[in-house]
């Protein structure tokens, strides 16, 4: 079961932000003290459209799924939070718009700090570190987003298929992984058939081999060509 919310000290913040030690003006005092961490279980919806966030999230164990859902059903991942990072998308002066479409799902057990959006806003004007720190990640985040969307727009979808399984077999230390084709389909930004098709395809050159629920990857070398070709 999750745990109520409680405070988060001072020393905490730093631990886990390093870079917000040289924080010292009294907002940042203020957010300090209206901030509640809580604990959430794996698959927790912590924002979803028509039920936003009323708190920005800093993540700060865990890992959290972003993903859009399109008016088809279609569903594409933006990207995934990791822990001692910020949630950007709950930022509401920023992201409102794009916030009522996302969806942000726990993949792991995580702890999270709620920030009220006011002393949020008044530690950002207040407080150049704070401001920097934040600023800071949202471009990096950006970053990600647009090397991400060159990759879809120049790359074959077998290579960045390609790329996906060897980059999971790199994360797990295992050939064997759980997924589904709905799951890849959603991190690769396609539609399931096509990511089936390409999979019966590398499973017919002996590439993978498939099963309900798990792609099993045989030649790691053939994987590897295909992701070198882009």
């Amino acid at each position: 079961m999750d745990e109520p919310s409680q405070s988060i000290p001072e020393s905490a913040w730093i631990s886990h932000f390093p870079e917000l030690g040289t924080v010292a003006e009294p907002e940042w005092s203020s957010l300090v003290q209206h901030t509640r961490t809580q604990s959430l279980s794996r698959g927790t919806v912590l924002f979803s459209p028509g039920f936003p966030c009323r708190n920005v999230i800093l993540l700060l164990s865990g890992t959290v799924r972003i993903v859009m859902h399109g008016e088809t059903g279609r569903e594409i991942l933006l990207h995934r939070v990791t822990a001692a990072d910020l949630i950007i998308i709950t930022i509401p002066e920023l992201f409102s718009e794009l916030s009522d479409l996302a969806e942000g799902i726990a993949e792991s057990d995580v702890r999270v700090g709620l920030v009220p959006f006011q002393p949020f806003a008044d530690a950002i004007g207040a407080c150049p570190a704070f401001r920097h720190f934040v600023f800071s990640r949202i471009a990096s985040r950006l970053g990600s987003v647009m090397s991400l969307l060159d990759r879809i727009a120049f790359l074959r979808l077998d290579v960045r298929l390609a790329e996906l399984l060897l980059r999971a077999v790199d994360q797990t230390g295992n050939r064997t992984l759980r997924t589904t084709h709905h799951d890849l389909a959603v991190e690769l930004w396609s539609s399931r058939e096509s990511v089936s098709r390409l999979l019966k395809d590398f499973e017919r050159n002996g590439w993978v081999r498939l099963d309900r629920g798990r792609v099993e990857i045989v030649a790691m070398d053939e994987l590897s060509r295909i992701a070198r070709i882009g």
